[in-house]
C-alpha cells in the first residue's frame, strides 16, 4: 500500500529547489528595494538641475536684456502754459524755434514771450545739413545746430521746401539727421518736432507731385512714429489747422491766390496758442 511521505519544513530548505526559490524571492525583494531608494533621488536631482538651469537662464536674460526706452514723444501729460509757469516761469526763455517761411510768419507774429526764431525763407532740412549752400542764399546759416545761443528746447517746423526734393521718407530721415545733429552739439537739447501745417483747398494738388495734403498728412505721420524711436516730443500743430474737409482753414493762410499754405496772424495765434497749452518737459 502506497504511504504518503510527509515533508517538513526543515526538509523543504534543505531542497535544491527550494533553495533557488528563496534566492530568487531575496533578489526581488532587494532590487525593488534599492530602485525605491534610489528612483526618488535621482528625479529630486534631476529636477533640482532643471530648476537650476532655468534659474541660470533666466539671469542670463535679466542681465543680457534692457527695456526698451520709453518715448517721450506721441501720447505725454502736455500742461497749459498756466501750470507749466508753475514748474518753469522761464520755459519758452529756454527755448528756439527753427522755421521756414511758414515759420516767418510765426515770428513776426511773436506770439510765444521769449521764443527765439531761427527762420528762413526757401529754408529747409535739405539745406540745413548741405553746408555748401548753408550761406550762399537767403541768408541761411551755417550750422543752424551751433545757433541755439545755450536754449534747451528746439521747436522744429520744416518739410515744405523738401517733400518735393527728397519725399516723404526723404524729408522724415532728413528732420532725424538734423535733430541728431541737434542733439550731439548741445547738451541737454530736448527737441519738439512740429507737424507740418496743411494746404487750403482751393491750392492742394498744385505744389507738385509731394507737396500736398496727402503728403504732409503721410509725412506728419512719419516725423510722429521717428520721434516716438527717438525720445522726443512731436507736437501735433496741424490739428487745429484743418476745417471740417481736411484742408488749412481759409482764415489761417494769408496767401491764397499763391501757395496756399503760409500763415495769417489768425494762424500763427492758433499755432502760439497750441504751443502754450502743450508744454512738456521729461522732469515733470
Amino acid at each position: 500500500m502506497y504511504q504518503r511521505k510527509r515533508v517538513t519544513a526543515s526538509g523543504l530548505a534543505k531542497s535544491p529547489k527550494s533553495i533557488a526559490i528563496i534566492a530568487a524571492c531575496l533578489i526581488v525583494v532587494v532590487v525593488a528595494v534599492v530602485l525605491a531608494i534610489v528612483l526618488p533621488n535621482k528625479s529630486k536631482g534631476s529636477d533640482q538641475k532643471t530648476t537650476k538651469q532655468q534659474k541660470t537662464t533666466a539671469e542670463q536674460t535679466s542681465e543680457t536684456t534692457t527695456e526698451a526706452p520709453k518715448p517721450v514723444g506721441g501720447e505725454v501729460p502736455y500742461l497749459a502754459w498756466e501750470e507749466a509757469q508753475k514748474k518753469n516761469p522761464n520755459y519758452f526763455n529756454e527755448a528756439v524755434f527753427i522755421g521756414d517761411s511758414t515759420g516767418l510768419k510765426i515770428m513776426m507774429y511773436d506770439g510765444i514771450p521769449g521764443m527765439k526764431y531761427l527762420c528762413y525763407g526757401n529754408y529747409g532740412t535739405t539745406n540745413a545739413l548741405d553746408q555748401s549752400t548753408a550761406t550762399a542764399q537767403n541768408g541761411w546759416p551755417a550750422e543752424i545746430w551751433k545757433q541755439l545761443d545755450g536754449r534747451k528746447r528746439v521747436y522744429i517746423m520744416l518739410g515744405m521746401n523738401d517733400l518735393n526734393r527728397v519725399g516723404v521718407e526723404g524729408a522724415v530721415d532728413q528732420m532725424r539727421q538734423l535733430c541728431q545733429l541737434i542733439v550731439d552739439n548741445n547738451d541737454g537739447a530736448l527737441i519738439y518736432i512740429q507737424s507740418m501745417t496743411p494746404i487750403i483747398a482751393s491750392q492742394d494738388g498744385k505744389r507738385g507731385k509731394v507737396l500736398n495734403n496727402a503728403g504732409i498728412k503721410a509725412y506728419n505721420e512719419g516725423l510722429k512714429k521717428m520721434a516716438e524711436e527717438n525720445n522726443w516730443y512731436f507736437v501735433d500743430v496741424a490739428s487745429v489747422m484743418f476745417n471740417d474737409a481736411g484742408y488749412l482753414k481759409d482764415e489761417y493762410c494769408s496767401d491764397p491766390g499763391a501757395m496756399g499754405i503760409h500763415l495769417s496772424s489768425e494762424g500763427a495765434k492758433a499755432w502760439a496758442d497750441y504751443n502754450m497749452n502743450h508744454c512738456a518737459d521729461p522732469t515733470w
